[in-house]
């Protein structure tokens, strides 16, 4: 069975830009591949996002003619039941996106995976360590084993002139310093700006073994 490939990072970092190039990269070599945006699709969640919305628990930015909304659950119990239903969800999502795909011969290039996910559940509870150790743990078990996981780092700055649709540079400092939480893993491998040739020719190693 193939492993993924994924590019994790904040908002603005250039996962996109990697994953499409890389995709296209392993096409021309003739290498079976599928891009997948490993984004959250809310199944169990949606219901209580609009219980929580209603509650006034869901913060919304705008930025010029862009919605952004921000989901705070600090009460225990409230984070409790979201990240319950958020590890269902990913395991589904897992299941759809990466597994039945390399199951049937593709190499898997996710824009977003895991990690993204984690960040987002322990910026939403924030102050709930245990919540947030028990998604780590159980989503982390996800990830094969030899997965390649890039994570793109850029500077805040750079970020936040990228995209549009970010509330403030405060939203990506948050999240960047979560992000290098990750950096120690095994299976992480930190991309920066101007770096993605070597990277690529790293992959390219490892893929002639496939």
């Amino acid at each position: 069975m193939r492993n993924p490939i994924c590019f994790v990072g904040i908002d603005g970092s250039g996962k996109t830009t990697l994953a499409l190039r890389l995709v296209r990269q392993l096409k021309r070599s003739n290498v079976k591949c599928r891009y997948v945006w490993f984004r959250q699709t809310y199944f169990l969640s949606l219901p209580y996002l609009a219980l929580c919305r209603l509650g006034g628990l869901t913060k919304v930015y705008h930025r010029g003619s862009t919605v952004w909304k921000e989901h705070h659950f600090r009460a225990g119990l409230l984070a409790f039941v979201w990240v319950l239903l958020q590890l269902f969800d990913v395991c589904l999502l897992h299941m759809a996106k990466i597994r039945l795909p390399m199951s049937r011969g593709y190499v898997v290039v996710c824009d977003r995976y895991i990690h993204d996910m984690l960040v987002d559940i322990m910026v939403d509870i924030e102050g709930h360590r245990t919540c947030a150790e028990l998604a780590g743990h159980v989503m982390m078990t996800l990830i094969p084993g030899s997965a390649l996981v890039f994570l793109v780092d850029v500077d805040e700055e750079t970020a936040f002139k990228r995209k549009q649709d970010i509330p403030d540079i405060s939203y990506l400092r948050i999240r960047r310093a979560s992000y290098h939480r990750f950096a120690n893993l095994e299976n992480v491998h930190i991309l920066r700006e101007g770096e993605s040739c070597v990277a690529f020719r790293n992959l390219g190693f490892k893929l002639s073994n496939y």
